[in-house]
């Protein structure tokens, strides 16, 4: 994936099953192969964690991700954080049905609903080309496990 101009771009080939492979050795250059890149959607996450137990808590992290064709996991990127809060987002591709799986690991941690996702959660998703971006999905970090 590749940050253009405020746009994400994601690489079909790493989200559908059809594409072709080209195998170079360092330095080679082939010709008349064309890569097409499709505009993508971007997946917010929102994390408030007010008394940074992700960071402080040698085992506390939030596992976070997308399964892609081939069950290939595609990890939530970290993008900012302030002092009480982080931000994730990753490129995904439009019109497809996909699950973001949510685990928290030595932290507790609740859904934008109050809902307890200790146990893991997964959240079907499907972002609309043409559509407005909708809004970040949010969690809480509440206390250590």
């Amino acid at each position: 994936m590749r940050h253009c101009s405020r746009r994400w771009i994601s690489r079909p080939c790493l989200w559908d099953r059809t594409g072709v492979l080209v195998n170079l050795p360092p330095l080679q250059i082939i010709k008349g192969v064309t890569i097409t890149l499709k505009k993508a959607s971007t997946l917010r996450v929102h994390v408030e964690d007010p008394n940074h137990l992700i960071k402080n808590s040698p085992q506390g992290h939030l596992l976070m991700g997308v399964f892609g064709p081939r069950n290939r996991f595609y990890p939530i990127l970290w993008q900012s954080a302030d002092d009480r809060s982080r931000d994730y987002a990753l490129a995904i591709p439009f019109d497809r049905d996909l699950k973001l799986h949510v685990r928290p690991v030595g932290i507790s941690a609740v859904d934008g609903n109050n809902a307890s996702v200790d146990a893991g959660t997964t959240i079907d998703l499907h972002h609309n080309n043409g559509a407005a971006s909708p809004p970040p999905l949010n969690f809480r970090i509440t206390g250590k496990k």
